[in-house]
C-alpha cells in the first residue's frame, strides 16, 4: 500500500534581507517546485487584506507592505 502525498508540506516562509542597506522582507521558496501562497496583511487599525502569490522554486520575491504593520503566511500549495 502506498503512502498518501504529505498534504501539509511547508515551503514559503517570510525572511528579513538588507540589500543595498535596506531592510525589507521576501517570500523564500524553500521547495524545488513553484508555490502559491496566501499572505496576508493587517494594517495599523486590524483591518486584513490577503493575496496570492505564485513564487518558483529556490527562489525569493520581495514583500512589500502596502501599508501593512505586520504580515504572515496563511496557506500554501503546489502551482500545479
Amino acid at each position: 500500500m502506498a503512502s498518501p502525498k504529505k498534504v501539509d508540506k511547508r515551503c514559503v516562509m517570510i525572511q528579513r534581507t538588507t540589500r543595498a542597506g535596506i531592510t525589507g522582507l521576501v517570500l523564500a521558496n524553500t521547495c524545488d517546485e513553484c508555490r502559491v501562497a496566501v499572505v496576508d496583511r493587517i494594517d495599523k487599525v486590524g483591518s486584513r487584506r490577503s493575496q496570492n502569490v505564485a513564487i518558483q522554486g529556490k527562489s525569493t520575491l520581495p514583500l512589500f507592505s502596502k501599508g501593512a504593520i505586520r504580515a504572515g503566511v496563511l496557506s500554501e500549495k503546489s502551482c500545479k
